[in-house]
């Protein structure tokens, strides 16, 4: 049986101009990601499929269901993996603290402080 899914959320970013159509990338800064450098990253935001040469910028395809930029932080928030608090807002992931099953997506644009819109990928 061969199944896939015919809806992919593609999402343009910052990125090296050495990364390659069909590498893994993580995000590594607002709107930027990175080649991936440790298997099972949390911080995975999908596959390079549309990268110039020598360009900074490329098309990435996610895993997520949507992309938004009306979430609100409850904390500051840097990128990466992040759950929601009591109050509904989006606080960092920490594996102290939370199951990585409540993780809700990732932020892909950090916040300094509490009640800043910040943008996220999420499941």
């Amino acid at each position: 049986m061969y199944q896939k899914k015919s809806d992919i959320l593609a999402i343009k970013v910052t990125c090296p101009d050495s990364v390659i159509v069909g590498q893994v990338v993580v995000i590594s800064g607002d709107n930027t990601v990175a080649a991936i450098s440790a298997a099972g990253s949390l911080t995975v935001v999908g596959t390079v499929v549309q990268h110039l040469e020598d360009a900074t910028t490329c098309v990435v395809e996610t895993k997520f269901r949507e992309r938004r930029d009306d979430r609100v932080s409850g904390a500051a928030i840097a990128v990466g993996p992040f759950v929601w608090n009591a109050a509904g807002k989006a606080i960092a992931y920490d594996s102290e603290s939370h199951d990585s099953a409540a993780i809700a997506g990732l932020c892909i644009k950090a916040a300094s402080a509490a009640d800043q819109t910040i943008e996220t990928l999420e499941y």
